[in-house]
């Protein structure tokens, strides 16, 4: 079992029984969850949020930036494969003795923590908190593309119908054609039997539907900025987690954003989804 990790359990039982139980159970960290713990207010709170962790140092993945893993294929054959850094991931034992040696009073080491303490401050609270602040509306927007009794579907929970389904599929690809057209670089469209395993297509499904279920509780145009920013490290938690085995979060929204993408894609767009019977 392969999992994602959100920050807000990487100090819980739940993360430690998760690895104990079996050698073959692997945390996954994605760039986000490691910018969030670097976030911390202090360094004694860093050394914290990696206890447990550094506890089953062989049993953590890390996965590549966001940024290469957006311009990957969707290329069924080796897909969690790709996702993963090598690199760090064999280097994490090492991490692991170094933040020791840290705690332990080495200033050459905390030096670095605190340089990456700032880096992450500065992605986290400054590059997406300005992205985020315009993004309420458009969320909202998207959520009014449905009729009141439609609305409403999506309020109780209830399953989509036929005509939802259609328009959420069409929505969907207009959203990720634009994602590639305006990422950094200039992304390559994938081939259309491609397009559901890549990661900009499960990122903007998640998106998509935080939207609508945000759309039909009052809206998000007038929230925080900090808050939208949350929401959009949620979802690429949870669009990497539809890759894996599922994720370990205590964010409830999270949670069910992750469970509905996971359901679509395996159902409804034919993709390699771990754990679904297409």
């Amino acid at each position: 079992m392969r999992k994602i990790i959100d920050s807000n359990r990487l100090r819980s039982d739940e993360l430690r029984s998760f690895l104990a139980a079996s050698s073959r159970n692997i945390a996954v960290l994605t760039d986000f969850v490691g910018m969030e713990a670097y976030k911390a207010d202090s360094l004694s709170t860093l050394y914290k949020s990696m206890e447990v962790l550094a506890t089953f140092p062989r049993q953590v993945q890390i996965l590549k930036g966001t940024a290469k893993v957006c311009a990957m294929s969707g290329r069924a054959a080796g897909l969690q494969r790709r996702l993963i850094d090598e690199d760090q991931t064999s280097g994490f034992p090492d991490f692991v003795k170094h933040l020791e040696l840290a705690r332990l009073g080495n200033e050459h080491l905390e030096k670095q923590l605190l340089e990456n303490v700032e880096s992450a401050r500065g992605h986290l609270d400054v590059q997406m908190l300005g992205d985020a602040a315009t993004l309420g509306a458009t969320f909202d927007t998207l959520a009014m593309e449905y009729s009141k009794e439609e609305r409403a579907i999506l309020r109780r929970g209830d399953p989509y119908t036929p005509s939802m389904i259609r328009r959420l599929m069409e929505t969907l690809l207009q959203l990720s054609v634009q994602s590639f057209r305006v990422a950094p670089g200039g992304l390559r469209m994938p081939i259309r039997g491609e397009l559901p395993n890549t990661f900009i297509f499960r990122v903007s499904l998640c998106t998509y539907l935080l939207a609508l279920r945000g759309g039909v509780a009052g809206g998000l145009t007038n929230s925080a900025p900090a808050k939208i920013r949350n929401h959009m490290v949620d979802m690429v938690l949870a669009a990497y987690a539809t890759f894996f085995d599922g994720l370990l979060s205590a964010d409830t929204m999270l949670n069910d954003v992750h469970t509905e993408a996971r359901m679509m894609l395996g159902y409804c767009f034919n993709a390699d989804v771990p754990g679904i019977q297409k």
